[in-house]
């Protein structure tokens, strides 16, 4: 077995990804630790070598990619191949660690971690169970074990309540703010659990160029996001209840080159007094002139954004014990919601628009906001309608036509009868709509 030393890492990779299967729930165990046996240490009923590496790039991060994918545990196989991963740095880039891990596994920890130079560093936090009152323990902890390998940190996922996030992200922030070379963090996954923080006090949201400026690709599930980084390609919010303002920002500041809403909360509209009372007249004690929310998002608005999906958006109770909207009400907010982002800018640089599972009001108020607007999205060429719900108004496909009128790609997938055929006749019964069409497809089911 001397020969497989002389095998390239990426083939030695491909064997290991080939074979192995992941065991102990992926967890990537040491057997210099332990004894000769490679028997789990335990402190308190918690392995404290239990550091993995991830079986796969399973968070939605297809422009970073680790060499090895497998996850397998070193006891498991024979000293060749141990000595093997032992060696070769390339196989140690992905590191998982539990809160109890980060505080109690120490110098081995350490050494985990330096297995991996000089290659990117992709870790990921687990802080669940971490109580909130913890959260300064947390910060010490990483800041002792990980602040000499931030600046190898390619990729970071971080989950728990919102203290511990907090705690663990200000080591990325505090080196920012101290250091000439920022960290180079170009992924991040922030996942928040409401129910691991055991209190009711608010959240705020992260900086996000603050601690990862470098950033290219943001997930955030339930997580709140501020000041995003100016060269970012990618921004995903999932189950997410945010205000106006973080997708504001999102769809401005960020430059991002696509952005994915899925399964999000639609904000409520914003209050109309202003604007049915007017501005107060010059002179009038407290007089200030009026600028609409839409006029300052349109004044900082760029046209960076290529691609936009909309999944399963849906309404949500700002107050607890607080009824859902009514129909009507729910439309204008959809409808407000997507006039802010289908703006006369975006027009020039958005290529590609998705809707999946949409309910009747939501798509009802996506036909609204076509209604008042008067121009058109040249450059969209595909456009992908999946488990549309087209009732309360949305049957207006000619506004569909209008405002995206060059489409040469269009999918319509799990539309009721008869809505979906009339939506592939509008094309087949004149060929002067959508006269570049060079694709269609198409399942629609009989209601």
């Amino acid at each position: 077995m001397a020969y497989l030393n002389d095998l390239a890492t990426e083939i030695l990779c491909k064997i290991f990804n080939s074979v192995t299967d992941s065991v102990d729930d992926g967890i990537i165990q040491d057997p210099t630790v332990g004894g000769r046996s490679g028997g789990v240490q335990v402190m308190g009923g918690i392995p404290t070598r239990g550091v993995i590496a991830p079986t796969s790039d399973a968070y939605k991060l297809p422009e970073l990619k680790t060499t090895i994918l497998a996850a397998f545990t070193l006891s498991h196989v024979c000293k060749t191949w141990r000595k093997i991963v032992l060696e070769r740095p390339a196989m140690w880039q992905r590191v998982r660690i539990s809160y109890r891990q980060l505080l109690g596994l120490g110098k081995m920890l350490r050494n985990i971690l330096v297995r991996s130079h000089p290659y990117p560093l992709h870790l990921d936090v687990s802080l669940l169970g971490c109580e909130w009152h913890l959260s300064g323990e947390v910060y010490t902890a990483a800041r002792r074990q990980l602040d000499e390998f931030i600046m190898r940190c390619e990729s970071v996922r971080v989950e728990g309540n919102h203290f511990a996030l907090a705690a663990l992200l200000k080591i990325f922030e505090r080196h920012n703010l101290k250091a000439r070379t920022k960290a180079g963090i170009k992924w991040l996954h922030v996942v928040e659990n409401f129910r691991d923080a055991n209190t009711n006090i608010p959240s705020g949201p992260f900086p996000l160029d603050r601690i990862a400026p470098q950033l290219i690709c943001l997930n955030a599930q339930f997580a709140g996001a501020s000041r995003f980084p100016s060269n970012m390609d990618r921004i995903i919010f999932e189950d997410h209840l945010f205000k106006r303002e973080v997708y504001w920002d999102a769809f401005s500041i960020s430059g991002a080159k696509h952005i994915v809403l899925s399964n999000v909360g639609i904000p409520r509209p914003y209050h109309r007094l202003g604007i049915m009372l007017g501005p107060l007249p010059p002179g009038f004690p407290g007089h200030t002139p009026y600028v609409s929310p839409r006029d300052k998002y349109l004044a900082r608005t760029g046209s960076t954004l290529t691609s936009i999906t909309f999944h399963a958006l849906h309404d949500y109770r700002h107050e607890r014990g607080c009824t859902i909207r009514a129909g009507d009400i729910m439309q204008h907010a959809a409808g407000q919601l997507f006039q802010e982002i289908f703006l006369k800018r975006v027009a020039a640089t958005l290529e590609k628009v998705q809707f999946v599972n949409i309910t009747g009001y939501t798509w009802a108020g996506f036909i609204t906001a076509c209604e008042h607007i008067q121009f058109d999205f040249p450059r969209v060429h595909t456009l992908r309608l999946e488990d549309v719900n087209i009732h309360f108004g949305g049957e207006d496909f000619g506004l569909l036509a209008r405002v995206f009128p060059n489409l040469t790609q269009l999918t319509v997938k799990g539309m009721g009868y008869p809505h979906g055929v009339n939506l592939i006749r509008l094309f087949l019964g004149d060929g002067f709509v959508w006269p570049e069409m060079r694709a269609i497809e198409y399942d629609v089911f009989d209601d």
